[in-house]
């Protein structure tokens, strides 16, 4: 559930939440319904269909477009680590 994605992201080690966004279809949360705080110790990658900006504007520090490029997936994910 929400909540508990929610509480468990904001454990100690936690360094990372990858989610898969809704599309940008009104009435579709932007990142699947989790709402990270603006203080967190984790970076958001959302999986997007769509332009991503609504996920970004909901606190995804980074979107990746689906189909993702298996090229390029680790090093998008570890960039967004290393910036927190």
């Amino acid at each position: 559930s929400h909540p508990e994605l929610l509480s468990a992201a904001g454990r100690l080690g936690v360094t990372l939440v990858l989610v898969v966004g809704g599309t940008d279809a009104v009435g579709a949360h932007p990142l699947g319904g989790f709402e990270p705080p603006a203080e967190r110790p984790y970076g958001v990658v959302a999986l997007v269909s769509g332009p991503g900006e609504a996920a970004l504007s909901a606190g995804a520090d980074r979107i990746v477009q689906l189909p993702f490029d298996p090229g390029t997936f680790t090093s998008e994910i570890l960039e967004v680590v290393e910036a927190h």
